[in-house]
């Protein structure tokens, strides 16, 4: 009955030193994540998408969706501002605070009308 005692922590050794194996090859298996990582693509697509939303706030803007006093609900105000919602995040992901800011106001302003 000794033998099957012995057996046992050994099996119980083994095992911990498998899992401990095991975790150091999971752990150095992973990329290394210090410094930056360039996506040029990533950000040619996002200059993309924020001068088409930029187009499109302008031609908001110059339609004169924000003269509209008459406090009636409107998609079009609405749309535009979700647009510069997820303009303001975008310029903040990718240090443009200055236009983030911009679009922030802008998109308060729209929503305090129509409040």
């Amino acid at each position: 009955m000794r033998w099957v005692g012995r057996g046992v922590r050994g099996l119980a050794v083994l095992l911990g030193v498998s899992l401990v194996v095991l975790a150091v090859y999971a752990w150095r298996s992973l990329p290394v994540m210090d410094g930056e990582v360039h996506l040029p693509g990533l950000k040619a697509a996002v200059e993309v998408r924020r001068d088409e939303a930029l187009a499109a706030v302008r031609a908001g803007l110059a339609e004169g969706w924000l003269d509209d006093a008459s406090g009636e609900p409107d998609a079009r105000r609405d749309d535009l501002a979700r647009l510069l919602h997820k303009l303001a995040g975008s310029a903040a992901m990718f240090d443009e605070p200055s236009l983030g800011d911009a679009a922030s106001a802008l998109e308060r302003a729209l929503t305090a009308d129509a409040d």
